[in-house]
């Protein structure tokens, strides 16, 4: 998962590190996040492991100051409307090229469109302008 790299470079003794799981990477991610000194919170749409419900329900209960998430877009919107804080998205997409010609990966920003293949893949919760 993207948000690996960032989690395992934090200072435990300056920032407390929460992780909130969809029930689709439960075991391996759950164990590592665990290993790193997270607090590790499970969200299942059903309610079979972990919170009841999305992400988002989940997140309501966590006291946190930024985040970074990964995943499909829809859940990223989520993300994006409960959220408090700022935090860094990281994006899924299809990219045809590759390379950032074709601007089929592209993200509307507050500078104008950004390619996530060759400009992201993370982009700043603020920077984002999501298009209904």
């Amino acid at each position: 998962a993207e948000v690996m790299y960032p989690a395992r470079l934090l200072d435990r003794n300056e920032v407390q590190f929460d992780a909130i799981l969809l029930s689709d990477i439960i075991g391996f991610y759950e164990e590592e996040f665990k290993k790193l000194g997270a607090d590790v919170t499970v969200a299942t749409a059903d309610g079979s492991y972990g919170v009841k419900g999305f992400v988002t329900d989940a997140l309501k209960d966590v006291d946190y100051t930024h985040f970074c998430t990964c995943g499909p877009e829809p859940m990223l919107k989520a993300v994006y409307k409960a959220s408090a804080t700022s935090g860094q998205m990281s994006f899924e997409k299809r990219m045809g090229c590759g390379f950032g010609a074709c601007m089929g990966c592209s993200c509307k920003t507050v500078t104008g469109y950004k390619r996530i293949c060759k400009d992201g893949p993370v982009l700043e919760k603020e920077e984002i302008l999501w298009e209904n």
